[in-house]
């Protein structure tokens, strides 16, 4: 009796085993990582921050004598639009970028303290900035640099005495300078089609001359002009759409 049963536990096990062996073979699911951000295509974005402008004058004609040769600082607000192209390999994210700012701020100074002055406004500049940046999935670190255009508005007023009478002359001229710009900032995206971007541009100008006042009552009549160089470096904030 005994060695029936053992006979029957062993045909039982041999039956288990050849019916686990016709089983297909359970095989974990495959390991599928979330996609990563891609930073390829065009966007278009507005932003909003406060500058600081340099401006440098010369006195062409020595009516001042040449006091304003140092540079003189302003401060004011600044918003603009961009918009652009990237192109993404790997982690490196290359494109090209256009954007427009309006500025405020106006410098006046007083070389003679009175009524006399110069003044220098930037009224807006432009660029067009080749970008180069390392991505890192949603958060992009780039530098930027290109051709850049700044209209400022150069002015002054003199005070002089044609013996026995006082007068006055003033005027003012819009010129458009030529320059190059430099950026460097960090963009994260919200959401696949909203990217926040900081950012820290420097905008520098040539110089240019500029005729702004004559003095008609004088005995030798004449216009008086300077030459001005003004830099704008600006902190802004901005957010954009890509496409």
């Amino acid at each position: 009796m005994k060695n029936r049963l053992l006979l029957a536990t062993a045909l039982t096990a041999l039956s288990f085993s050849a019916f686990a062996a016709d089983l297909p073979a359970r095989t974990a699911a495959p390991y599928a990582p979330a996609p990563s951000f891609s930073w390829a295509g065009a966007y278009v974005g507005g932003s909003v921050g406060a500058a600081v402008s340099s401006t440098g004058f010369h006195d062409n004609d020595d009516w001042f004598d040449n006091q304003l040769q140092a540079g003189h600082t302003s401060f004011g607000a600044m918003g603009g639009l961009y918009a652009g192209y990237n192109v993404q390999m790997r982690n490196f994210v290359y494109g090209v970028e256009a954007s427009g700012n309006l500025m405020s701020g106006k410098l006046t100074v007083h070389p003679y303290g009175g009524s006399d002055y110069l003044s220098a406004q930037t009224a807006w500049n432009a660029s067009l900035k080749v970008r180069a940046g390392l991505a890192m999935d949603k958060t992009l670190v780039y530098i930027a640099a290109g051709p850049a255009v700044t209209s400022s508005k150069v002015g002054a007023q003199f005070s002089y005495n044609v013996s026995p009478t006082d007068y006055t002359t003033s005027g003012s001229k819009t010129s458009n300078v030529f320059g190059a710009a430099f950026a460097a900032g960090v963009e994260h995206a919200l959401s696949d089609k909203l990217i926040a971007r900081l950012q820290l541009e420097h905008v520098a100008s040539g110089k240019s001359s500029a005729v702004v006042a004559s003095d008609t009552y004088a005995s030798s009549p004449g216009n008086y002009g300077f030459a001005f160089t003004r830099s704008t470096t600006a902190a802004s904030a901005g957010l954009a759409y890509k496409f």
